[in-house]
Formats: structure tokens, C-alpha cells, sequence
């Protein structure tokens, strides 16, 4: 099955994602992207800061010589990472390099700000660089990308990890409008206002961490996570269909509109993800059903929902919105694991009465870890009045 972006051109509903150096070895990767060609993926999710692009490209290559697939069989997707925001072309250049493809399909910003940490940094690193979104900043970057469609280096433009706000703020300024939105989607992180938003803009979602990621790093967890997988209401339709949860979370994200982008090294599972693509559909009930998991994972999270579930309140909460600025040391002094309640602001770009909460798991001076943030979602990711918050 293919999906359509808003330029008329049909691209493969489902990719693999390249992500895996936190467990796996570069090699480990590229043979599976090398299986996953074989066994028939068209579509790869690639990065700079992933550290694999040089092997991959190996790979490609070797598809290429050996006449598996032409290069204009693929679509190829990768990123320029964040230290890189002032020499898009270089980066973009360098991975195309490293990737052998000769040109990049869907090219994406990774991080709409040029926060840089190194890879293989300690989880506690802190950058005394780092600053908040701005909208000029992005724009330069934008721009950059803009002028590679136009010398034909890539094909498209793509925008990773955005709010609503933030898109606001930068869609109109923009000469060529992203064909892509790459951020967080699974079943219970499901972003129904941002994702609703994207597709009224025929920007078309991309959803990582399909599965929840029940792999990612120990320092991406909290002993509040729910698992998306074991969830009684997937387990049960999982069960009616005879599958594994993890085939049913991809059936819904492929059913609902978004292209999910699972990666495994294993053939057994990237065979069967791709094929549940095409077998077995859920049923409208079933969709229905798995629309109501975010609220269940709030409420196990030890949230109480209000409103038709438009805001999600913590029970034990910290009201900070008497505070004019949240700044660094306000943040350091606060618990890992406390549960805020803030009412935010026209200054942080969310009209006045909007409250949303999140926990913070990782608070440190520059840097806050959030899990959760009223429904309708924004995005797992915000600036917060100066201070990065990613």
C-alpha cells in the first residue's frame, strides 16, 4: 500500500527505522536494512546523528550493483542533526556521501532548535549553550533546505519534533511547505490535536517509536511508563487476531493515516511487520477502542481526566502559574518525578486558560523530561519561558 503526499506522489505507508546504536552495532543495522530490502521495504528513516549512515550506505550500494533495487525504488529519509543548523548543505551532502544515494528524498530538521549534544554524551550532560526555539534561527535553517530542493539535492523537506505553536509561527514564512512531520506516535502518545493539525495542512505524519519503544535506553524510562503492548485492550484484540500487540499497533498507526517507521534486527519481526500492512485490517470497533488508550495510560499514570478528556490535571500537582519566569534554578530545585500543573501564557504561545501537565523525570538546568501534556496534545516537547524543554 502506498500514501499519497499533498504533491500527488505515492510513497510506501510503512519504513524502517535506522535507529539502533543504543543497543545494536552499526553492522547489526545495516544487515537488517540490507534483509529488510530483500524481504521488500522501500522506505528507510535515516540520521546523521544515528551513527550508521556510512554502513548503510554500504548496503545501499550493494542493493544498487547487485540489481536488487534501482536508487528510484527507495525513499530514502534522513536528517541534519543539531550542531549542523548553520551548514545544512554540508550535513546533507555528507549524507548523501555516507549513504551512496546520490540525492536525499524527504529531508528532515531533527530538533527545530540547534541544541547540540554529543553522541555517547552521559544522560546528565548539560550544554551551556543551548537556548531556546526561535523563529528566525529555524527559518535560516529552513531556508537552507529550501535552496537544496531547488538545486535538486533533495526532493522534499520534512520538520521533526514541532508544536502547534511553532508551527503557527514558521508555516506562513515558509516558500516550499514541509511534506513531512516526523514525531513521537503510538497508541498510547497518540498527539490527536497535532496530528489532526498536520493532516488539515497536508503535512503528512510520520510516527516513531510506533511500538512504544519497549527497548528504548533505561534513561528514557520512569517507573510510571505504561506499556503500550501489554495493555489489556490491545492484548485482547491482538488476541482476536491472532498476532502479536506489537502487529496490531502497527495496523492502527497504517489505518489511521500515519506512517510508522518499527525497527528491529531481527527478520522475523521486520517480515512480519511489513506484512501486516496488507492482512487482516481492524475493525472500525477495534480502531474505536484503541482510540481511548491514552486516557487509560493517563489515568493508570495517576491522572484524572476532566472535560470530555481535553484536560488532563495531575491529582498532586505544583501551581507555578503566579511565577512571571521559570528559569533554571527554579526547575533544579524542584524533585525528579513532580507532577506540575502550569498555566501558561500568550509569552509561551498557548492562549491564557490552557492548562497542561507534565512530569518532570530528568530536570537539571537546562533540560525537563516530559511524559505527559494536556489533551489535546501539543506535543511531547515545549519550550517553557526560556528554558529548554525537549
Amino acid at each position: 500500500p502506498k500514501i499519497k503526499l499533498s504533491s500527488g506522489e505515492e510513497i510506501p505507508c510503512v519504513g524502517m527505522g535506522t535507529f539502533g546504536s543504543d543497543r545494536f552495532t552499526a553492522e547489526q543495522v545495516s544487515n537488517a536494512v540490507a534483509g529488510a530490502i530483500r524481504c521488500g521495504y522501500r522506505m528507510f528513516d535515516c540520521a546523521a546523528c544515528y551513527q550508521n549512515e556510512d554502513q548503510i550506505g554500504e548496503v545501499f550500494k550493494a542493493a544498487f550493483d547487485e540489481g536488487v533495487v534501482e536508487r528510484k525504488d527507495l525513499f530514502i529519509m534522513t536528517k541534519v542533526w543539531n550542531d549542523m543548523h548553520r551548514e545544512v548543505e554540508k550535513a546533507c551532502r555528507k549524507s548523501i556521501q555516507d549513504l551512496q544515494c546520490d540525492y536525499v528524498d524527504l529531508y528532515f530538521i531533527h530538533w527545530p532548535f540547534p541544541n547540540y549534544h554529543a553522541p555517547g554524551c552521559d544522560v546528565d550532560s548539560r550544554n551551556p549553550d543551548s537556548r531556546p526555539f526561535s523563529v528566525e534561527e529555524f527559518m535560516d535553517t529552513y531556508r537552507q533546505c529550501e535552496e537544496l530542493v531547488e538545486k535538486g539535492v533533495i526532493r522534499y523537506i520534512g520538520i521533526s519534533n514541532m508544536t502547534i505553536p511553532k508551527l503557527e509561527a514558521v508555516l506562513p514564512l515558509m516558500k516550499i511547505k514541509p511534506a513531512a512531520c516526523e514525531l513521537e506516535l503510538h497508541v498510547c502518545f497518540q498527539q490527536q490535536e497535532l496530528f489532526d493539525y498536520l493532516v488539515a495542512h497536508d503535512i503528512q505524519p510520520v510516527g516513531f517509536m510506533p511500538l512504544g519503544s519497549p527497548q528504548r535506553p533505561e534513561r528514557d524510562m520512569c517507573p510510571e511508563d505504561v506499556a503500550d503492548l501489554q495493555t489489556p485492550e490491545m492484548k485482547e484484540i491482538a488476541a482476536a487476531h491472532g498476532v502479536h500487540p506489537a502487529l496490531i499497533a502497527l495496523k492502527w498507526a497504517h489505518q489511521r493515516g500515519q506512517i510508522p517507521i518499527p525497527f528491529s534486527v531481527h527478520e522475523m519481526e521486520y517480515v512480519s511487520n511489513l506484512k501486516c500492512m496488507t492482512e487482516d485490517p481492524l475493525t472500525e470497533e477495534e480502531m474505536k477502542k484503541i482510540a481511548t488508550l491514552l486516557l487509560a495510560a493517563l489515568a493508570f499514570a495517576g491522572f484524572e481526566s476532566h472535560a470530555q478528556g481535553i484536560h488532563i490535571i495531575p491529582k498532586v500537582g505544583l501551581n507555578l502559574s503566579s511565577l512571571s519566569h521559570v528559569d533554571g534554578s527554579t526547575i533544579a530545585g524542584l524533585n525528579a518525578g513532580v507532577s506540575l500543573e502550569i498555566l501558561l501564557t500568550e509569552k509561551f504561545g498557548i492562549e491564557p486558560g490552557v492548562l497542561f501537565s507534565m512530569q518532570g523525570t530528568k530536570i537539571g538546568s537546562e533540560k525537563i523530561h516530559l511524559d505527559y501534556i494536556n489533551i489535546p496534545v501539543y506535543a511531547k516537547y515545549y519550550v517553557l519561558g526560556g528554558l529548554n524543554v525537549f
